[in-house]
Parts: C-alpha cells; sequence; structure tokens
C-alpha cells in the first residue's frame, strides 16, 4: 500500500461523485429542453415573419 494523499479534488469527487451525476444528468435534461423549446420558438417565428409578411 502506498502513502497516496488524495487530492481535495479526487477526494470531493469520491465523496459527491453521485449526488453530481445525478445532479449532471438533470442540468443536462434540463438544458435539452430548453434548447428544444428555443428551436420551436424560432421555427414558429420564422414561419409568422414569412406568412406575415
Amino acid at each position: 500500500m502506498t502513502n497516496h494523499v488524495p487530492l481535495e479534488t479526487e477526494s470531493y469527487i469520491q465523496h459527491y461523485g453521485r449526488k453530481m451525476k445525478e445532479f449532471k444528468i438533470k442540468e443536462w435534461k434540463d438544458e435539452y429542453r430548453r434548447r428544444e423549446e428555443r428551436k420551436k420558438l424560432k421555427e414558429n417565428d420564422k414561419k409568422t415573419r414569412t406568412t406575415a409578411g
């Protein structure tokens, strides 16, 4: 066994790893949903502009 002292970031990752993974997945889903909504809004905006003009 070595006397490897984990860095602060390593112990942080080990301690919070699972929580952060779940959090990242939630964040990713939220971000994805937001981007999809923005795309829809842009498409709708284009449609209304072409029909109005």
